[in-house]
């Protein structure tokens, strides 16, 4: 993957760039598949929760009847942005939304851009609309107490250029900048809240944290942080319950992490990971990993220094794995336990036998994490098969009505 802006392509029409011709995972009609879940609703009770996950009622198209009101703008930085979200905002009226088109050029985020309720972002073409971070700290993308609004089709980048090291190596140069900005937030009373074909690059600390509820985290491409050392750096955060992910692309970040006592119900589905996916401290459980792409690249920091890698390794190294559970005293277990089904994960960083596909049996649930791992053995281990067996449909996430971007799974 191109950690770098391509250059602007032809612009797109945004009505066409986001179609409602094929519905896609988290669209407005995908509706729970009730004949996949058992009847007596005992071996997997958290089915119907799972299928209700993200926004409720799905992501609304572009082009829907709703966004009664439509404004843009063009080239300008945080004031011009936030001045034409709240004229927007003001502009409507009960039950009304509004969507503020970003014409394609540079935007500058040197302020927070404060989202409100009913109004979304939309850029012209995701290639074509460049919004450069240089805040120092704070928010650049601010979900705070709102509803029902979200960002389309736009490209998120740190005007910090691209980050030195690709992985974290359990370097102190890892935090590479003291800049702790994170590039969105999800946070307060938000719910039903969405990004949509999103592109996040060269993030100071977090890409995204989402402490908030019921919102849609939909085919984003995230690449690259500059602060990936410790103490939560570094990460694509989970933070609350019932969010879905799903079509994203994410690597050379620190972690995916699920984590946090109000971490629940969340719905990690058919994405393509080149990173691995945490549940690495004190989550509540029942979370569900399926139908993803996992994939942990040849130059992840590998097991052991002696087998081929990056050109710095350290003893203390970080061992990733695919999926992970804690692996230190600082950490906590879930509270109950989380599940995986139908992923194909491979872990081309090292060779830890007893295979480097590790919990890509489709015919097997594996559930955990089991234990604080500490040594390979128990990592490796740490989310063993369920003994209940796969569920009646083949699924755990119950849906109908869309096609999986992962067709070919």
């Amino acid at each position: 993957m191109k950690r770098i802006i391509p250059p602007i392509l032809a612009a797109l029409c945004f009505i066409s760039s986001i179609s409602q011709a094929q519905l896609r995972v988290g669209d407005p009609g995908v509706t729970i598949n009730l004949s996949a879940i058992d009847a007596n609703k005992t071996n997997y009770p958290q089915m119907i929760r799972w299928a209700k996950a993200g926004v409720i009622g799905g992501v609304p198209f572009v082009n829907d009847i709703n966004f009664v009101k439509k404004t843009a703008i063009n080239e300008g930085n945080s004031t011009a942005i936030n001045a034409a979200i709240i004229a927007l905002s003001n502009s409507l009226t009960a039950g009304q939304k509004g969507l503020l088109t970003l014409h394609n050029g540079n935007y500058t985020i040197d302020d927070r851009i404060q989202m409100m309720s009913n109004v979304s972002l939309i850029g012209q073409s995701r290639e074509g609309v460049i919004c450069t971070i240089t805040m120092v700290g704070g928010n650049a993308f601010a979900f705070y107490n709102v509803s029902k609004c979200g960002l389309y089709n736009l490209t998120i980048q740190g005007g910090w250029g691209i980050p030195v090291y690709a992985w974290n190596y359990g370097l102190d140069e890892n935090e590479e900048i003291t800049n702790a900005n994170i590039s969105v937030k999800l946070s307060g009373t938000t719910n039903n809240c969405w990004l949509d074909k999103v592109t996040i690059l060269n993030s100071a600390n977090d890409p995204l944290r989402c402490n908030a509820e019921h919102n849609t985290l939909r085919d984003l491409t995230v690449d690259g942080c500059h602060r990936k050392a410790g103490g939560a750096e570094g990460y694509f955060f989970i933070q609350n319950r019932d969010n879905l992910i799903t079509g994203c692309n994410i690597t050379h970040i620190r972690h995916i992490t699920l984590q946090g006592p109000n971490v629940e119900y969340n719905v990690v589905y058919d994405n393509d990971f080149k990173q691995e996916i945490s549940f690495h401290n004190g989550d509540n459980g029942n979370n569900l990993i399926e139908f993803n792409k996992i994939t942990l690249p040849f130059d992840m920091p590998p097991v052991e220094a002696s087998e081929p890698g990056p050109a710095i390794i350290k003893t203390n190294s970080p061992d990733y794995f695919a999926i992970m559970g804690p692996w230190s005293n600082k950490h906590t277990l879930s509270n109950y336990p989380n599940f995986v089904f139908r992923n194909s994960c491979l872990q081309n960083n090292q060779n830890y036998s007893p295979t480097n596909t590790p919990w890509s049996d489709n015919n097997k649930v594996y559930y955990g994490p089991k234990k604080i791992a500490k040594t390979l053995a128990d990592k490796i281990t740490n989310f063993p098969e369920y003994p209940v067996g796969p569920p009646i449909g083949s699924t755990l996430y119950a849906v109908i009505g869309f096609t999986p971007k992962n067709i070919d799974l």
